[in-house]
């Protein structure tokens, strides 16, 4: 039994940090039914699953379904995120039973613009 499974929902993300290197695989989403397919495939292996690695889960158009298939498959899902979209799924997140943690990252601070990192203060300000 593994710890913790890292799930990438999305390759894509919102910032072009300067400690991320690029990848050269295409940008793209899991579909509903890859999703679908990667959770149940790992649930016997633990029961802490991180939606992380190179991309921005709260851009997945799936997030929702992502967190439903954990949620299905008693997963505790561990979201890290930049910080940047959590005014759009804020709701989602803070009330989803699926999710155990929010970590937010704010390495990319300092590499924002100021219009962003006043966007970025005023969203966290919230939580």
């Amino acid at each position: 039994m593994f710890n913790r499974i890292y799930l990438e929902i999305t390759n894509h993300c919102n910032l072009a940090c300067s400690f991320c290197p690029p990848h050269a695989r295409n940008t793209r989403f899991l579909s509903v039914g890859e999703i679908n397919h990667r959770i149940h495939s790992i649930a016997h292996a633990t029961k802490n699953v991180y939606f992380h690695v190179k991309g921005e889960p709260l851009m997945s158009p799936h997030l929702q379904d992502a967190l439903d298939a954990a949620l299905r498959n008693d997963l505790s899902v561990h979201l890290v995120s930049n910080g940047l979209l959590m005014d759009q799924h804020g709701s989602l997140i803070l009330n989803h039973p699926a999710i155990k943690t929010i970590t937010v990252s704010l390495h990319s601070y300092s590499e924002l613009g100021l219009d962003q990192q006043a966007k970025q203060i005023a969203i966290l300000r919230q939580w």
